[in-house]
């Protein structure tokens, strides 16, 4: 006897229809799920390279500008000698128990504070008559506030935004607020005629 084999029958697949002959609304959804694809990653690469480059300039800009600081200390401490100052008197009087170092520097003009580990008051090689107490009053007065600190706070913001002009001006003019706040600090208690004594020593070094 002959036993019907049965027949194993599979639902064939039927091939996708051409383009031309799919509705429109189809066609036109899959190209605009493509063509916002496409946006989506232009805008991410836009934003990756702008942030990019953000983060290069400002690496950049205070990296060089450490190793700037640190050349010009080297050569400071190179080309200077401990100065034979006693110094504890004019700390005292502006609240000061311990000074940092003092130094005789040809190539300084103006004095400066300098180095916020290790703070040193560089002074230039000159006679100072009788200003130098005032001139030693204003450098510790910026070491009593921690300007140097300060100073350096607002060295990484404008870092952050090298990009910015405004903040270089934001920069500069906190500088100038901190010298004269400090200069206003120092002459507190100053008579009047100290006071011009006190400018005009300050002002001669300058322009020098």
């Amino acid at each position: 006897m002959v036993f019907p084999i049965p027949l194993k029958t599979e639902k064939a697949s039927l091939p996708e229809p051409p383009t031309f002959l799919m509705p429109a609304e189809n066609i036109q959804t899959e190209q605009t799920a493509e063509s916002g694809g496409e946006t989506a990653e232009h805008r991410l690469d836009w934003r990756n390279g702008v942030s990019l480059a953000w983060a290069a300039g400002a690496c950049i800009y205070i990296l060089s500008a450490l190793v700037s600081y640190h050349i010009f200390l080297a050569r400071k401490k190179r080309g200077s000698y401990a100065a034979n100052i006693d110094i504890s008197a004019v700390a005292a009087a502006v609240g000061l128990k311990k000074a940092p170092p003092v130094r005789i520097c040809a190539d300084t003009s103006p004095p400066m504070l300098v180095g916020v580990i290790k703070p040193v008051i560089y002074l230039p090689d000159m006679n100072f008559d009788d200003g130098l107490h005032m001139v030693l009053m204003h450098e510790l007065m910026h070491y009593n506030r921690r300007d140097l600190l300060y100073k350096w706070a607002v060295f990484i913001v404008n870092g952050i935004h090298w990009f910015n002009p405004a903040a270089y001006m934001v920069t500069a003019n906190i500088n100038e607020a901190c010298e004269i706040s400090c200069d206003a600090a120092v002459t507190r208690n100053m008579s009047g005629d100290e006071k011009k004594k006190y400018m005009q020593t300050i002002l001669n070094l300058i322009h020098k």
